[in-house]
This record gives structure tokens, sequence and C-alpha cells, in this order.
């Protein structure tokens, strides 16, 4: 049989074809929309280049495959090359001709049309599908809106595997997407995702379809009750159009936002730091906010990273924004209120929340008051006084020495101190970093080497940093402040 084989192709490669061309048909010119299509492309000559094909107009190849058949007419051979591309069209198309080289021929294929229906055909039951429902239609840039995706499909009806492709959305940020919440309507199980958008521009954009892929047994005569193979449908949803609008010019901040600010402590000593938490939050994209620092002379500020959260309330999206920021001084000073200017879209204007003033009070520092007090105490020598205290000794604080000289005569024996000796050599978790930097921050200003080793402290602290602080240097400067 392999010598015959070879023999035909022997033959095949030394005679000349009856005929040599090139054809395209479709699997099917009229799909539902969804489902998936195959083109064929039959080949039939001696020598032809397969078709470099990556997509269908704007529609991505998802399968190929390739087979071969040598035919015999009226004894006269010819190879018969068969390639079939899968693909998902969402709307009616025309294939273009395709060009293909066939025994050093340039052969072109017709133009072939492909309608595709959105509505499923009559009297065929639709068990599966599949939306997008958009909260708005028209957003502001910036501005956070909902997009459900809900996919229904009858309950009673067995479904082995689903893979499932979310939105598209390149011109919009996704803040966040919900759980998937399920439901139940008549013989309908509703799954639904909620997600949140913000547009980057401003125009007429698209959020493209959500894809679901599901599989289902296929029972098909007496072979399939043992194989059991899957049958895949392919869903896809409807297009979004968003009209999206400029924002003003005087802010960048959309929705509607509310601003309070509040202290540890409204009363304190002298370069004791106070902690002023700001939080503003809102259905609004909290994210953009960029806060100023705070104008309060002769105050000493170091303002940590802002934590930002995004959350569900209800349903409804809902931004965070917290800042802690650290506070110095050595005299009373007031925290001023903070601003923030948003665009309401409900009433189409710019609005500002506001925060209130917090007036705090500092301690004069004990070593920079002025006393006359002080100074006579200082002039004058004040007499010591000694008191001494006699006691007697009862039986049982006799006895209870007797137990102290005896432990301690224990310990000396057996010198537990040697097997602890390792765990004193290993080195000790560093601790007290904030208040260091605390108490050196005041004076970064006035000193170089304190300015370095507070920066060395932020970085080790706040940034993760490897660095190493030297103990030594860091006791020095905390005594030079002192």
């Amino acid at each position: 049989m392999k010598i015959l084989g070879n023999l035909i192709l022997l033959f095949l490669s030394i005679t000349n074809f009856a005929y040599a061309g090139v054809s395209a048909t479709l699997s099917s010119t009229q799909i539902q929309r969804g489902d998936s299509v195959k083109l064929i492309i039959s080949i039939d000559g001696n020598s032809a280049e397969a078709p470099n094909i990556a997509s269908i107009g704007p529609y991505r190849i998802e399968g190929r495959s390739q087979s071969t058949q040598i035919q015999n007419i009226n004894g006269k051979y010819s190879k018969l090359v068969r390639y079939e591309y899968t693909f998902t069209p969402l709307k009616t198309i025309i294939i273009e001709p395709i060009e293909v080289m066939v025994d050093g021929k340039v052969e072109k294929t017709e133009r072939i049309q492909l309608t595709v229906s959105n509505t499923p055909q009559q009297g065929v039951s639709q068990e599966y599908d599949l939306k997008l429902i958009a909260q708005k239609k028209s957003v502001y840039v910036g501005e956070p809106f909902a997009v459900d995706m809900v996919f229904k499909r009858n309950r009673f009806k067995q479904i082995h595997d689903t893979r499932y492709t979310p939105p598209g959305t390149t011109d919009f940020w996704v803040k966040k997407n919900s759980n998937v919440e399920k439901s139940v309507a008549g013989d309908d199980e509703i799954q639904s995702i909620r997600y949140i958008y913000a547009a980057q521009k401003s125009g007429k954009l698209t959020i493209s379809p959500a894809r679901i892929n599901v599989a289902t047994a296929r029972v098909n005569g007496f072979q399939s009750f043992f194989s059991n193979p899957l049958q895949w449908k392919n869903l896809i949803s409807n297009e979004v159009q968003i009209d999206v609008k400029p924002l003003p010019k005087e802010t960048n901040i959309v929705g509607e936002v509310s601003v309070t600010t509040k202290v540890d402590k409204t009363s304190l000593d002298a370069k004791e730091p106070v902690t002023l938490l700001v939080l503003i939050k809102g259905a609004a994209n909290v994210e953009d906010i960029n806060l100023d620092k705070l104008d309060i002379d002769g105050v000493v500020q170091y303002e940590e990273e802002p934590n930002i959260k995004h959350e569900f309330q209800n349903g409804n999206y809902f931004g965070i924004y917290e800042k802690k920021v650290a506070l110095i001084a050595e005299n009373d000073f007031v925290i001023p209120s903070i601003e923030i200017k948003y665009f309401d879209p409900k009433d189409k204007k710019v609005k500002i929340a506001k925060s209130k003033e917090i007036r705090i009070n500092v301690k004069a520092s004990a070593k920079n008051e002025k006393s006359d007090t002080l100074n006579i105490q200082s002039a004058q020598a004040a007499p010591i006084l000694k008191e001494v205290t006699v006691y007697k000794t009862r039986p049982i604080e006799l006895f209870l020495a007797f137990l102290v000289g005896l432990f301690v005569a224990l310990l000396y024996t057996t010198k537990p101190w040697q097997s602890l000796k390792k765990e004193s050599n290993a080195p000790k978790k560093q601790t007290g970093h904030k208040d260091a930097l605390m108490k050196l921050m005041p004076y970064v200003e006035t000193d170089v080497e304190i300015a370095k080793m507070v920066d060395a402290l932020e970085a080790k602290m706040y940034k993760n940093s490897d660095i190493e602080i030297d103990k030594k240097k860091l006791k020095e400067l905390l005594k030079k402040t002192s």
C-alpha cells in the first residue's frame, strides 16, 4: 500500500492537472448574532500557497483547519486542499475576493455575503440571552457610571461549562465590578455583574459587547450516549454607546463629595505632633483628587500617601479618600478649611465642598519660659534635707532574707545567663523610629545632619527601604535636640 501511494504521488508530480482553481464558500450564509461560521477555501492544483488570513473584515479568526484529498476524474488525477477559518461576525458583512497563488498563477475567490440576524428564528425558543444595560447614556469625563452585564438562561437546561469575556473598554477606566448576583424569574435564572466605568476622554464612545460561550451536551445517536460530546453556543451581547461630555476647566472632579477633617487632640505640648485626618467621600472620581500642602506658617508637616477605596453602597458606586498629616509646632496655630471643587452633573454647576477650621492650642515649652522664680532658686543654695527611717527587723523578714540569699547562691552555681548569651547577642528589633522622626522634624531646616537622618527614617518607615539607620548617630542627634 505504501509503494502504491508513492507511485501515485510520483505520477501526480509529472502529470498536468486537468484544471486548476480556487473557490470560497460558507458553512452558512445566514446566521444568528453570536453564532460562529466557517469560511471554506478549496484549492484545486498541483502547487498552492495557503492563504494568510488573520481576520475576516473586523473579526479575528478563532480557529483554523486543513485537509488534503487526491481525486481521480476520468483517469486524471488532481489534488484538492481545503482550508477552514472559523470566526464570529456581529453584523452582516461582505467577504471580499481572496487572492491565492495556484500553480504559479494568482487566482481569486468570488465575493460572498453573510447575513447576521439579531432576532432568533421563528419557532426556535430563546434558551439564553446576554445583554449590557447602561445606567446612563450621557456622562462627563471621569464621571462614574454603572453598566450591568445580564445573562439569562433556562434554569432547567443543564450547562456543563461557560467561558466569559467581559465587555471591551478601550476608552474607559474600569473602577470596580461586583460579584456575580443570581436571581430566579419563572423558568429563568438570571446572573448579573455590575461594572463601574469612567470615561478617559470626551466624544461618542463605545463599550464593546460581552461574550459568553455556553457548553451543553449534544445527544446524537447511540454513540453519543457514551461519548456525550459538548456543543458550544456563542452568545454576544449588544454594544453600548456613551455620549461623554468635557468637564469645566475649574475642576477635574465630577459627582458629589463631602470633606471632613479631625485631629487626635486639640491641646498639646510644644513640638508634640498632632495627627490630622482628611476624609473625602462620595459618588465621584476621588482617585483624581490632589490635595495641596496646608498653608500654615511655622508648622512642620509630614504627609502620608493617601488611602483610596472604592465600594458599593446599596448597589451604587462610592469612593473614599483618606489622608493623614502630622503637624508639629511650638505655638498655637489654626488648621485651615480644606476646599474641594467638583462638578455636580445633576445641577450642572461647579460646587465647593469645605471642611471646618480647627484651632490647636500649643503649650509653651518649659525651657523657653523665662521665670524670675527659677532665677532666684538658681542663685540661692537650698539646704538638702535627708530623712532617715529606722526599721525594726521581724522574724518573718529574716526568713525572707534567708530565701533570697539561697536563691542568689543557686543562680551563681547554675549560671543560667551563659545559655542566654547567644540570644542576648542577637540583633534586636529597632523601635521608636516614629517618635525619633517626630522629635527631629522641627529642626530639618536648620541642621543638615538632622535633615539627612529624617530622610533616612522616612525611607525606612514609609518606603520599605533597606537603608541602615546609624543608631549611634541617631542618639547623638536626639540628645542635640533635647
